[in-house]
């Protein structure tokens, strides 16, 4: 649910817990980097500008991003097929699963908060709305872990060109989704899914801080919402709306609960971290 960079930097945080815990404990880069998306790489499938939706897989990472985390995990071992896992294969689950938990605890502040910035702007669509809180918060995270500005991140290298992995990931989501889910997926849908998900990476890259303002101008002059630029992230946050929560202001979802909630999105976010590693200790313990 929040957007690529926070899942990276989560996922980094939760290598260097285990590290502590397990001197011995090595991982795939490569790996690490494409299970740190999860299953939002589906979600871009026949989706990128000018291409024909009309036959897409985009709807299985739905439910995989709303699949109860010890569900998923019954199924993705089952999947796998097998109990003793190659490095690979267990540094792209173990970063899968952080991106799952993080999602799972984030989903309410951020449904609250793009609900509370449409609120704001009657202008502006919910969708873009929810892109814009994630990703600012992509950019509040990435200066709290760095101390660098977006401008600084080539997101293409998130996800690396690396065949092996790519080739555990097509195999490993046919199952999945077939087995558990009705459909009727095949391993070149996967690999289209992969390769527009990182076009669309290179897409939403903005080193130079103009291509933002550029996209914008030209989504006005078609008369279209400002949806694919609400993906770009602004070199900083703007004041008008506090996006972290940082001042712990009341919140909650659904919106007519009425069960207040203080945290902010740091406090979400170090607790995920939290439950990430335990999870994946009790997970690298019981695949070993």
């Amino acid at each position: 649910m929040p957007a690529a960079i926070t899942h990276y930097l989560q996922v980094e945080r939760v290598l260097k817990n285990l590290k502590k815990l397990h001197k011995d404990f090595d991982y795939n880069k490569n790996a690490i980097f494409w299970g740190a998306q999860g299953p939002d790489f589906i979600l871009s499938h026949n989706a990128l500008p000018g291409q024909d939706g009309k036959y897409s897989i985009k709807k299985y990472g739905a439910y995989l991003q709303n699949e109860n985390i010890n569900n998923l995990q019954r199924e993705i071992f089952s999947a796998v097929k097998k109990s003793c896992l190659t490095r690979l294969e267990e540094s792209y689950l173990i970063a899968f699963f952080c991106h799952s938990i993080l999602d799972r605890l984030a989903l309410p502040f951020i449904n609250f908060g793009s609900q509370s910035l449409a609120e704001l702007n009657k202008n502006c669509p919910l969708k873009v709305c929810r892109n814009n809180l994630k990703s600012t918060l992509d950019v509040i995270i990435l200066r709290y872990e760095k101390q660098q500005l977006p401008t600084q991140i080539r997101l293409k290298n998130l996800l690396p060109k690396d065949e092996k992995v790519k080739n555990f990931m097509a195999e490993l989501f046919c199952t999945l989704l077939n087995e558990n889910y009705s459909a009727n997926v095949k391993e070149a849908d996967i690999f289209d899914a992969m390769c527009n998900f990182r076009k669309f990476f290179g897409l939403m890259t903005d080193r130079t801080g103009l291509k933002k303002s550029l996209l914008k101008k030209l989504e006005k002059w078609r008369g279209e919402g400002e949806y694919m630029s609400s993906f770009i992230r602004d070199l900083t946050e703007d004041d008008s709306y506090d996006y972290s929560n940082i001042s712990h202001g009341e919140w909650f979802w659904p919106m007519d609960s009425h069960e207040y909630r203080t945290d902010s999105f740091f406090d979400i976010y170090e607790q995920s971290i939290v439950e990430s590693t335990t999870f994946v200790d009790k997970f690298i313990l019981n695949c070993r």
